[in-house]
């Protein structure tokens, strides 16, 4: 296990442009497999169609599908 890289969640309308965003903190590599959290706060605009996280420095992933998410119409 390694810990999480600090970065930003990075609200996008549906061509992707920024609307807004939120830095959120590093996270404790999950040594005693219990997941580990922050939460961050931030409002979203009428057009906001996702989210998607960026990690600082461009860390290599697992699974890029892990770091977006498609917000309810």
């Amino acid at each position: 296990a390694k810990p999480a890289s600090a970065g930003k969640a990075v609200i996008e309308d549906a061509a992707g442009q920024v609307l807004a965003s939120v830095s959120f903190p590093g996270l404790a590599a999950p040594l005693d497999l219990t997941p580990k959290t922050a939460t961050v706060m931030v409002s979203l605009p009428a057009k906001a169609a996702c989210v998607r996280l960026m990690l600082d420095g461009d860390p290599a992933e697992v699974s890029a599908a892990n770091n977006n998410a498609l917000l309810p119409k």
